[in-house]
This record gives C-alpha cells, structure tokens and sequence, in this order.
C-alpha cells in the first residue's frame, strides 16, 4: 500500500473500492477513513489526509483542489 498512500486520488479510489465492497457484503453505511503519513525530502512525517473524514462518502473529482488534503507545512 505504499504506492496508494502518497497518492491522494488513488486513496480516494481506493476508498470507493472498499465501499462497494462493504455495500456487496451488505454493510449500507461503511465509513471509511485514512492515516495516510508522508515526508518530503528526508523531512518529518507528516498527515496527507484529514483522519476524521470518511473516504467513503467524497464525490470523486479528478481535477481540482480536495478539501480531505492537508497542505504540507514547509
């Protein structure tokens, strides 16, 4: 899961993956949430996503800023 946790529109991709799955399975209302850590340049770890937010119930949007990112600090 490296590769998904850098990659917040394949997190969100992901994320609708594990919803469909949990709808198939019967479960109505999965909330799906990420940790996702990352680090810039040898810097510290830092919070890609808010962890709070449920994956599951975004509009996927291809272009444009996602309001689930959090900015890295410099």
């Amino acid at each position: 899961m490296k590769l998904v946790t850098s990659d917040p529109a394949a997190l969100q991709q992901y994320a609708a993956f594990l919803r469909d799955r949990a709808q198939h399975a019967g479960v109505a209302s999965a909330v799906i949430t990420v940790r996702a850590l990352v680090a810039l340049n040898g810097r510290t770890l830092e919070s890609l996503a808010d962890p709070t937010g449920d994956l599951a119930r975004l509009e996927q949007r291809l272009l444009g800023a996602k309001d689930w990112v959090i900015p890295l600090k410099y």
